[in-house]
């Protein structure tokens, strides 16, 4: 699976810039120790990118996908840092 970035380049996925984004969520609302949390989740996004079947799909999408996972899981205060980061992106 490729990623589209924002510039439009393909590059190839990697769980670990999802992890890492997620991590740094955590760590902006004080929850340093949530590694853990950070992989389950990606690895949860990870599994609903492969059950769209697409080759290619667009970083915007992965992103959505991060809020709604965080929210879900109900860690509110890291999706609205998350949705505040990306905004300004």
């Amino acid at each position: 699976m490729k990623i589209r970035k924002r510039n439009g380049i393909a590059a190839e996925y990697e769980r670990e810039k999802i992890e890492r984004v997620i991590g740094l969520a955590f760590e902006s609302v004080g929850r340093g120790d949530a590694a853990a949390e950070a992989a389950r989740l990606a690895a949860g996004i990870e599994q609903q990118l492969l059950a769209q079947g697409e080759e290619l799909v667009a970083v915007e999408s992965i992103q959505d996908l991060v809020e709604a996972s965080l929210m879900v899981a109900g860690h509110y205060e890291a999706a609205k840092r998350f949705i505040l980061y990306r905004n300004e992106r």
